[in-house]
Protein backbone atom coordinates (compact mmCIF):
# COMPACT_ATOMS: atom_id res chain seq x y z
CA UNK A 1 0.00 0.00 0.00
CA UNK A 2 1.20 3.36 -0.98
CA UNK A 3 2.67 6.00 2.12
CA UNK A 4 -0.54 8.15 2.98
CA UNK A 5 0.54 11.73 2.48
CA UNK A 6 -1.43 14.06 4.14
CA UNK A 7 -2.67 17.50 2.61
CA UNK A 8 -3.37 21.14 3.46
CA UNK A 9 -6.82 22.01 2.91
CA UNK A 10 -6.69 25.41 0.67
CA UNK A 11 -7.12 28.71 2.64
CA UNK A 12 -10.82 29.60 2.87
CA UNK A 13 -9.77 32.87 4.70
CA UNK A 14 -5.75 33.47 4.17
CA UNK A 15 -6.12 36.91 6.28
CA UNK A 16 -7.68 35.44 9.53
CA UNK A 17 -5.41 34.21 12.40
CA UNK A 18 -6.06 30.89 14.09
CA UNK A 19 -7.50 30.96 17.21
CA UNK A 20 -6.88 28.70 20.14
CA UNK A 21 -9.78 26.20 19.48
CA UNK A 22 -10.65 22.82 20.70
CA UNK A 23 -9.65 19.70 18.70
CA UNK A 24 -11.42 20.58 15.23
CA UNK A 25 -14.10 17.82 14.65
CA UNK A 26 -13.44 14.86 12.19
CA UNK A 27 -15.34 14.80 8.79
CA UNK A 28 -15.35 11.80 7.02
CA UNK A 29 -16.53 12.32 3.38
CA UNK A 30 -18.04 8.76 1.81
CA UNK A 31 -20.33 7.04 -0.77
CA UNK A 32 -22.83 4.50 -0.52
CA UNK A 33 -21.64 1.31 -1.63
CA UNK A 34 -17.96 2.16 -0.58
CA UNK A 35 -16.51 -1.18 1.52
CA UNK A 36 -13.54 1.08 2.48
CA UNK A 37 -15.66 4.25 3.84
CA UNK A 38 -18.04 1.76 5.18
CA UNK A 39 -14.81 0.00 7.63
CA UNK A 40 -13.42 2.95 8.55
CA UNK A 41 -16.83 4.72 9.64
CA UNK A 42 -17.28 1.43 11.40
CA UNK A 43 -13.63 1.54 13.04
CA UNK A 44 -14.05 4.94 14.41
CA UNK A 45 -18.26 4.34 15.88
CA UNK A 46 -15.82 1.92 17.77
CA UNK A 47 -13.36 4.04 18.53
CA UNK A 48 -15.86 6.50 19.75
CA UNK A 49 -14.42 9.09 17.59
CA UNK A 50 -17.14 12.11 17.30
CA UNK A 51 -17.44 12.85 13.45
CA UNK A 52 -19.25 13.89 10.90
CA UNK A 53 -20.35 12.05 8.00
CA UNK A 54 -21.40 13.62 4.47
CA UNK A 55 -22.08 11.44 1.56
CA UNK A 56 -20.95 12.96 -1.44
CA UNK A 57 -23.35 11.56 -3.56
CA UNK A 58 -25.94 13.93 -1.86
CA UNK A 59 -23.85 16.74 -1.69
CA UNK A 60 -22.68 18.89 -4.53
CA UNK A 61 -20.16 20.71 -2.41
CA UNK A 62 -18.47 17.62 -0.63
CA UNK A 63 -18.22 16.16 -4.27
CA UNK A 64 -16.33 19.40 -5.19
CA UNK A 65 -14.26 19.84 -1.55
CA UNK A 66 -13.25 16.03 -1.83
CA UNK A 67 -12.01 16.29 -5.84
CA UNK A 68 -9.79 19.32 -4.33
CA UNK A 69 -8.25 17.76 -2.04
CA UNK A 70 -8.26 14.74 -4.65
CA UNK A 71 -6.45 15.82 -7.17
CA UNK A 72 -9.10 16.26 -9.02
CA UNK A 73 -10.57 12.59 -8.31
CA UNK A 74 -14.01 11.37 -6.16
CA UNK A 75 -11.57 9.14 -3.63
CA UNK A 76 -13.66 8.00 -0.68
CA UNK A 77 -13.08 7.84 2.21
CA UNK A 78 -11.38 11.05 2.75
CA UNK A 79 -10.89 12.69 6.25
CA UNK A 80 -10.67 16.10 7.21
CA UNK A 81 -9.07 16.73 10.87
CA UNK A 82 -8.95 20.44 11.40
CA UNK A 83 -6.43 21.25 8.34
CA UNK A 84 -5.78 18.23 7.22
CA UNK A 85 -7.22 15.46 4.53
CA UNK A 86 -6.43 12.08 4.74
CA UNK A 87 -7.37 10.52 1.28
CA UNK A 88 -8.52 6.76 1.83
CA UNK A 89 -6.35 6.19 5.04
CA UNK A 90 -6.28 3.53 7.49
CA UNK A 91 -8.22 3.36 10.44
CA UNK A 92 -4.92 3.46 12.73
CA UNK A 93 -3.64 6.86 10.66
CA UNK A 94 -6.70 8.75 11.72
CA UNK A 95 -6.73 7.91 15.09
CA UNK A 96 -3.07 8.78 15.53
CA UNK A 97 -3.83 12.26 14.42
CA UNK A 98 -7.04 12.23 16.39
CA UNK A 99 -4.94 11.30 19.52
CA UNK A 100 -2.37 14.42 18.47
CA UNK A 101 -5.25 16.41 18.24
CA UNK A 102 -6.56 15.94 21.45
CA UNK A 103 -4.74 13.83 23.54
CA UNK A 104 -5.97 11.43 26.34
CA UNK A 105 -9.81 11.56 24.23
CA UNK A 106 -9.72 8.11 22.90
CA UNK A 107 -8.53 6.74 26.62
CA UNK A 108 -11.59 8.69 28.32
CA UNK A 109 -14.04 7.53 25.82
CA UNK A 110 -12.61 3.91 25.33
CA UNK A 111 -9.44 2.64 27.13
CA UNK A 112 -9.72 -0.56 25.25
CA UNK A 113 -8.90 1.63 22.16
CA UNK A 114 -5.73 3.41 23.40
CA UNK A 115 -4.21 0.17 24.88
CA UNK A 116 -4.93 -1.56 21.32
CA UNK A 117 -3.21 0.83 19.36
CA UNK A 118 0.13 0.76 21.86
CA UNK A 119 0.13 -3.03 21.50
CA UNK A 120 -0.17 -3.02 17.50
CA UNK A 121 2.39 -0.08 17.46
CA UNK A 122 4.83 -2.73 19.76
CA UNK A 123 4.23 -5.45 17.16
CA UNK A 124 4.83 -2.97 14.47
CA UNK A 125 8.14 -1.56 15.93
CA UNK A 126 9.55 -5.13 16.52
Amino acid sequence: MAEQVPRPLPDSHPDSSPAPTPPSPVTVFWRPGCHYCWRLRRGLHRAGVPFNEVNIWGDPNAAATVRSLAGGNETVPTVVIGERAFINPPLREVLREFERRAPGLLAERLPTVRNGLARRRRREAS
